[in-house]
């Protein structure tokens, strides 16, 4: 965990934080899913959305890797220095399959997993601008989320908005804290995925 500002406080309760020397620590993201998970899903009723990039993907290494190339960001900088001008930056210099080819993080198998033995079915749900980027994020999901780790169905909302997927019954694990807000304001509840900086 590189940055934790004091508004992230009440929602990283409850992780398991290992110390690996005087200025680094580390934490499972999984950790506390497993009982929030137990406590607010009813298999058959509840939907689970996981959200895809920084969620399941390495999106933000992907962005920090050519933001740290391009001069943008220091070598080992905080990923909390990323701006969403070096993230348009970095899908506008991809060339058009940027969601396509990003790499899969360590823990999402682990995660689809745990979603999938809790409530028994889960959603994909990430936002996009229009049908290039769903088609790449559709390639992506079909390449490594495949047989048992199938979402039962690709949702994408639009204009950053994550509000008309909330209500009763509804789970959004997200690593954005405005995505989680939006679809809580709407009735759903939310579990804020720690492995990024949005």
């Amino acid at each position: 965990v590189s940055h934790l500002e004091g508004h992230d406080v009440d929602v990283a309760q409850g992780h398991i934080v290992t110390k690996i020397d005087d200025d680094n620590f580390s934490f499972s993201p999984n950790d506390t899913l497993d009982k929030f998970l137990t406590d607010n899903c009813i298999p058959g009723t509840t939907t689970v959305y996981v959200d895809l990039d920084g969620t399941l993907t390495e999106y933000y290494q992907a962005v920090a890797t050519y933001a740290t190339n391009n001069g943008l960001l220091d070598s080992g900088g905080d990923w909390y220095n990323l701006t969403p001008s070096i993230e348009l930056a970095a899908l506008s210099a991809s060339g058009g399959a940027y969601f396509q080819n990003l790499a899969k993080r360590a823990e999402a198998d682990a995660l689809i997993d745990l979603v999938i033995a809790k409530n028994g079915s889960y959603e994909i749900l990430s936002s996009t601008t229009g049908t290039a980027m769903t088609n790449e994020k559709n390639a992506w999901i079909s390449a490594n989320l495949t047989g048992a780790r199938a979402p039962a169905a690709n949702n994408y909302a639009t204009n950053n908005n994550k509000a008309p997927y909330g209500g009763a019954n509804k789970i959004l694990i997200d690593d954005r804290t405005t995505y989680i807000n939006q679809f809580e304001a709407a009735g759903g509840k939310g579990y804020k995925y720690y492995e990024s900086g949005g």
